[in-house]
């Protein structure tokens, strides 16, 4: 694995752990709420 994939993954794993521990209920599904950025606009319109 990549350093920076693995920066992520554990980056991911701590945004888990911290959601459990402030009482989310890991069984529920849960909404992820995610933004795109580029200074190419026809670009990101096609994304």
């Amino acid at each position: 694995m990549s350093a920076e994939l693995n920066e992520w993954y554990e980056f991911n794993q701590e945004t888990i752990e911290a959601l459990l521990n402030d009482g989310s209920n890991a069984e529920l599904p849960h909404s992820i709420e995610y933004h795109f950025a580029s200074d190419n606009f026809d670009r990101l319109e096609k994304a």
